[in-house]
């Protein structure tokens, strides 16, 4: 599924992202992060698969990124719609799914800020509505603005707050400092040369902070020895 020239998959799709399907080119959101997810940012031949994510991200490639107002007061949401073809509007789901697999990919920086877009329109009892855009509350062109709480986007929220990986049950991503598959004495390493230091100051490694608290201590070393010896 992956294309990473342009004639990979025929003349219509892009570079470095995963396709939909076969003959069907459309690009869509969760193939990327689905992808990054279940096979890591780096694929088994080389592929830079973590590239999906950077189509993602960047706006003027033509991605699924796009912003919207949620009301008078919650404005320039940024998020994702399903596919490159669709109506404007933010996919909760699909967004923190993103969040989630930049998260995999190592980059906390992006994956906290769009985990923190999603947070800005949860519920008061911690629910994630489906998806919305700019013409009002209410089921108005499904799926397109569908603000009630959904079992889906609920659950990634959750996931990528939690460092969940639900590709990986088993495997804690955030225990596996230098991101090689395994939890084992390197990362042990990782964490023992950053400990004590809050983000900001010389010797952070932002992968070692695995409670994303701003500080390397007793718990994020404790997080490593209660995974050790996990691989992907």
């Amino acid at each position: 599924m992956w294309a990473p020239s342009p004639d990979s998959n025929g003349p219509y799709h892009d570079v470095n992202v995963f396709w939909r399907g076969f003959g069907d080119f459309a690009w869509c959101t969760d193939t990327q992060s689905w992808g990054v997810l279940s096979l890591g940012p780096d694929g088994p031949n080389g592929e830079q698969l973590g590239l999906s994510l950077e189509w993602l991200y960047y706006n003027q490639y033509g991605s699924t990124r796009n912003q919207q107002d949620y009301n008078a007061t919650v404005q320039n949401v940024d998020g994702f719609k399903s596919c490159t073809g669709d109506p404007n509007y933010i996919w909760l789901e699909g967004t923190d799914g993103v969040a989630s697999a930049f998260y995999r990919a190592g980059d906390k920086a992006r994956g906290d800020y769009f985990h923190g877009q999603v947070a800005r329109v949860a519920s008061p009892n911690g629910g994630v509505i489906h998806t919305f855009n700019e013409s009002g509350p209410g089921q108005v062109a499904w799926p397109y603005n569908w603000r009630y709480n959904s079992v889906a986007s609920t659950a990634w929220h959750y996931f990528s707050s939690q460092g969940v990986n639900p590709f990986a049950p088993n495997y804690t991503i955030f225990a596996d400092v230098n991101r090689d598959c395994a939890v084992n004495i390197f990362d042990m390493s990782e964490v023992g040369i950053a400990y004590g230091t809050s983000q900001g100051q010389p010797g952070w490694n932002g992968k070692a902070d695995f409670d994303r608290n701003g500080r390397i201590n007793i718990l994020d070393l404790a997080t490593v020895g209660l995974n050790f010896g996990k691989t992907c």
